[in-house]
C-alpha cells in the first residue's frame, strides 16, 4: 500500500485539469452523428404495408388496427406499434420503410415506470 505522502504529488499534478465526468442530468454530452436513439413514427406518411413489421430482427413491431377515423387510416387499416422494451435500435425499420414513416432521434433516456409507457413517439404532420 502507498504511503500518504507518496500520493500528493499525483494529486497536485491533476488539480488543474479538468474533469473527466460531466455533472450528468443537468449537464449532457452531446450525441454522435448517426446514433440510433428513440424513434419517431410519422402517422400521415405511413401507409400501412407492415414491411417494417416483417423486417424487425426481434419482432418488436407489430400491426395493429388504426382506430383513426376513417378518412385518415392507412391504406391496410393497419399501423406499426413497437415495443422499446424489445427493439435492439438497430435501425432496419427505417431503412424497410418506403415511405419514411419511421426515423431515429438522438434520445437515449428510454427509463419508464411500465412497459406501457415504453413506445415511440408519433407525430402527426
Amino acid at each position: 500500500m502507498p504511503r500518504p505522502a507518496a500520493i500528493a504529488p499525483e494529486l497536485l499534478k491533476h488539480l488543474p485539469k479538468k474533469p473527466a465526468t460531466v455533472f450528468y442530468p443537468f449537464e449532457k454530452l452531446p450525441v454522435p452523428e448517426g446514433y440510433r436513439g428513440r424513434h419517431i413514427y410519422h402517422v400521415n406518411k405511413c401507409t400501412g404495408c407492415s414491411l417494417c413489421a416483417r423486417d424487425c430482427p426481434t419482432g418488436a413491431i407489430t400491426m395493429v388496427p388504426d382506430t383513426r377515423p376513417e378518412g385518415q387510416r392507412t391504406k391496410t387499416g393497419k399501423r406499426p406499434k413497437i415495443d422499446l422494451a424489445a427493439c435492439m435500435f438497430c435501425g432496419q425499420c427505417v431503412l424497410s420503410c418506403p415511405s419514411g414513416a419511421i426515423e431515429m432521434t438522438g434520445d437515449y433516456e428510454l427509463a419508464a415506470y411500465s412497459k406501457e409507457e415504453m413506445n415511440w413517439i408519433e407525430v402527426e404532420d
